[in-house]
């Protein structure tokens, strides 16, 4: 046994958190927090009020729209005048191939309500909210 060393390599430093510089660095964080919260002048009320606004935000973000679809989409248009007096506008050669919208009245004055009723569309396959 002579020339037999004892090798202790057991270190004996302290935990991370126990350290001055430690200590130090998250005391400073911790000033800087309560004084950026203090400067945005945040009301932790508001933020548990308006919780009900963030829902559809983190619904978006957790189901983002990878993919898209292409819609084919129909179209028509027809004739309104928009005038004081109710103007005939005769006969208009109406293309019987296609959707085509109707009108109750084809003249009227802002604010009027008009009806419109469509014919020859397809129907929609997607859920209209």
């Amino acid at each position: 046994m002579v020339g037999f060393k004892r090798s202790i390599d057991i270190s004996c430093r302290r935990p991370f958190y126990t350290r001055t510089r430690f200590l130090f660095f998250a005391l400073l964080l911790i000033s800087v927090y309560i004084y950026g919260w203090h400067v945005t002048e945040i009301e932790l009320g508001e933020l548990v009020r308006d919780a009900h606004l963030v829902k559809p935000l983190i619904r978006d973000l957790l189901h983002p729209a990878l993919f898209t679809f292409e819609t084919e989409t129909e179209s028509t248009y027809t004739f309104f005048v928009l005038s004081g007096r109710q103007l005939s506008l005769g006969k208009i050669k109406k293309d019987n191939q296609g959707p085509v919208l109707t009108l109750s009245n084809n003249s009227g004055q802002i604010g009027n309500t008009i009806g419109v009723s469509g014919k020859g569309f397809r129907p929609s396959l997607t859920k209209v909210n």
